[in-house]
């Protein structure tokens, strides 16, 4: 997300009222982006969820608003980084292609945090086999919840979603996962599941991450219909992050090498690459302890905000052909952080979508092209670039 709050966006579809489509928007908001006053015996948080759907010419073609209240006890529990807060809203829409923008208002600090997506509207309402979802879950809590943040491992538990099947006949699916490295390799695999589907069919299942290292990865999932000509019925992937138990989540060693480049200096690079790979991770650790602004403490806050970067690169600028941190815009995010102001023009008549991100404190602009339709944002100036 953009702006002062943090938070994490996921929708999903299912059948609304003939003709209109139900969007779920759920969403994920850790609890100490909030400023908490003191009330009665304990202390209370209010926020605002407000959700805007704008069609292709930028119309506003459905939204709302939801006010929130969270109260705890002791103020001390919010300290604890797993505190977060989940709930799941809707929009009906009519089949389409629109822009999604979700704003989070702290009402009591003023505060705001911003996320922008482009969502497909499918309809569902067909005389073939169609699919809701994909909904991503988090199942260590007494009931499923939405888990928006899609991040497992560890305490997190398996990868784990909920798909929907609308049917008018009886008949046998197969479910098939996948998970994949970010250059494509697959690290377990594929899982296949038959099941039995009359009518309506609710699916809930899980993808094991115990022998996963560290990173973000692609989640593929995929339904087939097993006929006499079997097909495919619905086939989707999402990026999901992996993170064991204790530690920082940092990308795996493969992709730890190529990240780097954007902060290293080729001296440094040429260097990690030369460790023999028995000793990259030394030579990483080396790396990291050169660039620790408070090395008499554990805490590395340069390396933290790093791979948060990275984590956030990747969950707002992936897309179907490349993760988040190889595309223009996330390697852009990464170097420089966010940007303090971004022009946005998304819909331009017999012009491509473009996007102007400024940087006041130091001197700079980039303007960033869509010139094929298909999300992927190209730097247009790239000698504003630097080291």
């Amino acid at each position: 997300s953009r702006g002062s709050i943090r938070f994490y966006v996921q929708t999903a579809q299912f059948r609304g009222i003939p003709g209109l489509t139900q969007l779920e928007i759920s969403y994920t908001l850790p609890m100490d982006n909030l400023q908490f006053i003191k009330a009665d015996s304990g202390f209370r948080a209010d926020y605002a969820i407000s959700a805007i759907a704008y069609d292709h010419r930028g119309r506003q073609a459905g939204g709302d608003r939801w006010t929130r209240r969270l109260w705890v006890a002791d103020y001390s529990t919010l300290k604890a980084k797993d505190q977060v807060n989940a709930d799941t809203l809707s929009l009906s829409l009519a089949p389409g292609y629109y822009r999604l923008r979700v704003i989070c208002s702290d009402l009591n600090s003023e505060k705001q945090g911003e996320i922008e997506k482009k969502v497909a509207v499918a309809e569902l309402f067909t005389a073939e086999p169609t699919v809701g979802g994909l909904r991503f879950e988090r199942r260590d809590q007494p009931a499923p919840i939405p888990w928006a943040q899609r991040l497992y491992g560890g305490d997190l538990g398996p990868i784990s979603f909920y798909l929907k099947v609308y049917s008018y006949n009886e008949g046998h699916l197969e479910l098939r996962q996948r998970l994949t490295s970010q250059e494509g390799r697959a690290f377990k695999k594929v899982i296949r599941e038959t099941l039995f589907v009359k009518g309506e069919a609710e699916i809930r299942s899980t993808f094991p991450v115990d022998s996963v290292p560290d990173g973000t990865y692609r989640f593929e999932v995929a339904l087939m219909e097993l006929t006499e000509k079997p097909k495919d019925i619905f086939r989707t992937w999402e990026w999901v992050n992996i993170r064991s138990a204790g530690t920082q989540g940092r990308p795996a060693l493969e992709s730890s090498l190529e990240i780097l480049r954007y902060i290293a200096t080729r001296k440094e690079m040429m260097e990690l690459w030369k460790a023999a790979p028995e000793q990259r991770d030394s030579a990483i650790e080396a790396f990291w302890k050169g660039r620790d602004p408070t090395p008499q403490t554990i805490r590395n806050e340069a390396r933290e905000e790093f791979y948060q970067r990275v984590e956030e690169a990747n969950r707002q600028y992936s897309s179907s052909l490349k993760p988040g941190w190889m595309t223009d815009r996330g390697r852009i995010f990464i170097k420089y952080g966010a940007p303090d102001e971004i022009e946005r023009h998304p819909f331009e008549p017999n012009y491509h979508a473009y996007e102007i991100w400024y940087y006041y404190r130091e001197g700079l602009k980039f303007l960033f092209m869509d010139a094929h339709g298909f999300g992927e944002y190209k730097l247009m100036n790239p000698k504003s670039e630097t080291r």
